[in-house]
Order: C-alpha cells, then structure tokens, then sequence
C-alpha cells in the first residue's frame, strides 16, 4: 500500500507543481519529500524506519541518475554493483564485530549465511564484554548496543 500511496501522492503533487510553473528540478524534490513524509506517516512506528531507508535509497538512485542524464558526472559500467558492495560492507563489518548491534533479521540473515553457531557467537560476546571492560577501566562508557536498538 505504501509504494502504491506515495507514487500516487508524488505525481499528483508533481502535476500541481507544473501547474504553478515550478522548474522540473523543484517540482521532483518537493513532490518526492511531501509524497513521503504522508504516506510515512500512514505506518506504524516500527515501520517507518525501514520504508524510510528503502524511500532514501531510491531519493539517491534518482539523484545519481539525474547527475548521470545532466553529464554532470560519466556512467560507469559497474556503477551498482560497486554501490552494492559498498553498502553491504558496512552491515558485514558490524555483525562481524558485534552482532548484537544488528537488527533481529539481519543478524539471522547473516548466522545462516555464515553457519555460525552459538558457540561462535558467545565467544564473540567474550570479546565485546572484554572489550567494554577495557572502555570501562580508562574511565570511558561500556558500549551497549540495546540501548540503540
């Protein structure tokens, strides 16, 4: 429901936009965050974080592209898979270090992909609580991932 909402709120604000003679570039960015901002508000709390990122994505996509039609910088052949790479390595990184920092089902995502088992992850646990103990002894905070969750 939510991508059927927004693409419809975007393009009807984006043709009331033309209306009132808004240059093409004004029009997309003020269609895009009204259009978002409403139909985010249709979800849940708990659910907005998520559409949110997915909204964000596609905001940078659809900048990156328009940068690529204006010439303002070149197509490159591997340009999303290189991005692709880029944004799941920092994921990998944390849940590499703590994965108690990840969310629920990404960090199952990445046990089954890893075949980890929890042996594995509470020696892990070791090392953070090692870790945290160390912060603790030079008078820094202990880091707490639930307390970001």
């Amino acid at each position: 429901m939510l991508p059927g909402l927004y693409n419809s709120l975007m393009q009807a604000i984006m043709c009331f936009m033309r209306k009132i003679g808004a240059t093409e570039s004004t029009a997309s960015f003020v269609s895009g965050a009204l259009a978002g901002a409403i139909s985010l508000s249709t979800k849940e709390s708990k659910d907005r974080g998520i559409w949110g990122l997915f909204l964000l994505s596609r905001a940078i996509d659809c900048y990156y592209r328009s940068l690529i039609n204006s010439g303002v910088i070149p197509k490159i052949k591997l340009d999303y898979a290189i991005l692709f790479a880029c944004l799941t390595v920092l994921p990998s990184y944390v849940f590499s270090i703590e994965p108690e920092c990840t969310p629920p089902s990404l960090r199952k995502l990445y046990t089954n992909f890893t075949f980890e088992n929890e042996a594995e992850l509470t020696f892990r646990r070791c090392w953070v609580a090692k870790k945290n103990l160390s912060l603790t002894s030079r008078g820094l905070s202990a880091h707490d991932p639930s307390k970001f969750l």
